[in-house]
């Protein structure tokens, strides 16, 4: 999940880090970086501090362009992995994502060869509070909604990822508020993994890479795995 507060990234230094990560990737202008509107949305929510958020712009944009780069990863019990990453040097970040797979025995695989797994969504969660299903229907898809999960406590739903922003505003317009937001990627198949040395090697695994400072995101389609 693209979470802005931040992934598995949560001190002050690494928020600052992921704004300027998305300067790099994809400009300062929230209209042509989906992301970046997604994760100003968020700090606003977490009252993350407006000097603090200007200063991450403008390191990202003192840093000039890089790259959003992906490594696809067959992982163990046949788990599909889509390492993100952020770099102005791509040799160094293939080099250092390889040593990490390396430790589990694991390779890049060829591009292209899991990635097709993961769809692309935006994804709004509020809380439930004393709405019926019919008025959170309701409510949802006069806003825009394409899909919507309904939870005993919380309700997801989803759009498609460059109308997050239209559905956030659509939702608050009718008074709700919203408790996150993110540019997720859901596959269309999930792998369990039951063996419980197999798990815990593959949350090291997932430490691992999120330890690499050019890593912003892990795709995986293992089932009930969270770093959350």
């Amino acid at each position: 999940s693209f979470l802005l507060l931040f992934l598995n990234k949560p001190t002050i230094i690494n928020m600052h880090w992921k704004f300027t990560s998305l300067m790099v990737a994809g400009g300062p202008n929230p209209n042509d970086n989906p992301k970046l509107e997604v994760a100003l949305a968020e700090a606003k929510r977490a009252n993350y501090p407006k000097s603090k958020i200007d200063a991450a712009i403008a390191s990202g944009v003192a840093k000039g362009e890089g790259e959003e780069l992906e490594y696809e990863v067959y992982g163990p019990n046949g788990a599909a992995l889509v390492v993100q990453v952020v770099s102005d040097n791509r040799n160094r970040s293939a080099q250092k994502i390889k040593h990490a797979l390396a430790k589990y025995g694991l390779t890049l695989g060829a591009n292209g060869c899991v990635k097709w797994l993961f769809h692309k969504s935006g994804q709004i969660v509020f809380d439930r509070a004393e709405r019926s299903e019919d008025d959170i229907m309701d409510i949802c898809l006069e806003s825009g909604a394409e899909d919507i999960s309904i939870e005993e406590k919380q309700v997801k739903v989803f759009c498609n990822a460059t109308a997050i922003g239209a559905l956030r505003n659509a939702l608050i317009s009718k008074g709700v508020q919203i408790k996150k937001e993110e540019i997720i990627h859901i596959p269309s198949q999930y792998v369990d993994i039951t063996d419980d040395e197999t798990r815990e090697q593959f949350s090291l695994l997932m430490d691992d890479l999120y330890e690499e400072e050019d890593v912003v995101e892990v795709l995986h389609n293992v089932n009930g795995y969270s770093r959350d």
